[in-house]
């Protein structure tokens, strides 16, 4: 492959490979890019992997959350590799909350974001 073409590999419905460009010259290491998406189309995790000769190795692991309306509510490091959004705990945490309130007869749209472990 040369830097401006890449590949993509679909795996079944709800996966997507994206192998990255290869290693160093002669390395033979190949960057993998894992996407695991619900029924609704939303980004559910994102795994990173190196391939090194056969040897595949896990280099990042990033989930998502949504609300009932869609909209992403949580998102996360996976550090300890075990596929749940920790908050208390070595996953690196944030999270967004949206909400309408009434200030002087106006309606205005307020969003925070959290971060944890705090």
């Amino acid at each position: 492959m040369n830097s401006g073409q890449h590949k993509v590999k679909f795996e079944g419905l709800s996966r997507k490979s994206l192998p990255a460009l290869s290693g160093a010259e002669g390395g033979g290491s190949i960057l993998v890019t894992s996407n695991s998406f619900n029924t609704s189309g939303q980004l559910l995790a994102s795994t990173q992997s190196t391939i090194i000769g056969s040897v595949p190795s896990v280099l990042s692991v990033d989930l998502y959350s949504y609300d009932a309306l869609g909209e992403a509510v949580v998102s996360a490091r996976d550090i300890d590799l075990d596929g749940q959004i920790d908050f208390i705990g070595p996953d690196v945490v944030s999270s967004n909350a949206t909400e309408y309130v009434n200030l002087a007869s106006a309606w205005w749209r307020e969003s925070r974001r959290y971060a944890f472990p705090d």
